[in-house]
């Protein structure tokens, strides 16, 4: 029963890591409807962009640490 609700939240955070691209792909402002060249250069992306995707990262790297931990220390604690 234990394997079954890890494996479903690995499921979900996958599935909520596919909308989330999905969703920032849809709203993103520098998307081409076409497949022409662009009339112009893409800016490098700025400080605070850079300081937000690393912030996503970290917090999901930190939930994924919090969780495994969370599971070694009950199947410690059944053992």
């Amino acid at each position: 029963m234990e394997t079954l609700f890890v494996y479903s939240l690995v499921f979900l955070c996958l599935l909520g890591f596919a909308l989330f691209s999905v969703l920032i792909l849809a709203t993103d402002p520098n998307r081409q409807e076409t497949a022409s060249a662009p009339e112009h250069p893409s800016h490098p992306a700025s400080v605070q962009e850079n300081l937000i995707v690393y912030g996503v990262l970290a917090a999901l790297f930190l939930f994924f640490v919090v969780i495994t931990t969370m599971q070694s220390r009950e199947r410690r604690f059944h053992f």
